[in-house]
């Protein structure tokens, strides 16, 4: 009941507006960041990743797919991080495919899962059609759905280390190119984590 929404009214408070407050933060990219920007409001940020992210250590596997995904032009791409999709540009790039795959990605109807793989997408002169309002790959499966994919030439950028999405699009009769870019797994250390959620279980944090 004490907590001031929506995020956007409260961030653009006055310094020292969050005093008192107790905010976790499970993210480990960029989330010092974040950090920076509660504390400076009066916060107190306990950070507990649980996660961690690292670009594949066989980059051709990326460029392998993107070379596929180039030899047909693709009628949709589906995009799902923003680390992704710049890590994708960027393998292609030093591939010198990133000319073709940004020309492929203009003529294709572009799906973006989330506000930053749009970011992304557009920092890489893309024009976002659609974007999943919930964040979900399953409102992204929907969408697609709805549309109806049979047939059609889909390449998906993958999240993470498993090929979830793009089987599921396959599944709607779709031919689907996944584009492995990164993995996910566990950090060096779960204490961290442990620690937050055991905070939030015992309810002293705000958010």
């Amino acid at each position: 009941e004490t907590w001031p929404k929506p995020w956007s009214a409260m961030l653009t408070g006055v310094v020292g507006a969050l005093t008192g407050h107790t905010i976790g933060i499970t993210g480990h990219r960029r989330w010092e960041e974040q950090a920076e920007m509660l504390t400076r409001r009066g916060a107190q940020v306990v950070h507990g990743p649980v996660m961690h992210t690292t670009l594949l250590h066989d980059s051709d596997a990326t460029v392998r797919a993107t070379e596929q995904a180039l030899q047909v032009p693709p009628d949709l791409v589906v995009l799902t991080t923003g680390i992704g999709t710049r890590s994708w540009f960027a393998a292609a790039e030093s591939a010198g495919l990133d000319g073709h795959l940004r020309e492929a990605g203009s003529a294709a109807t572009v799906l973006a899962r989330g506000p930053k793989a749009r970011s992304a997408a557009i920092g890489n002169g893309l024009e976002v059609d659609w974007q999943a309002r919930d964040e979900t790959s399953a409102e992204v499966l929907s969408h697609l759905a709805g549309l109806g994919v049979a047939g059609r030439r889909v390449v998906v950028q993958r999240d993470g280390g498993d090929p979830l999405l793009a089987d599921s699009i396959r599944a709607l009769g779709a031919e689907v190119i996944d584009v492995p870019v990164y993995r996910w797994h566990l950090p060096d250390t779960t204490t961290p984590a442990l620690r937050l959620i055991d905070a939030t279980c015992a309810g002293r944090l705000d958010a």
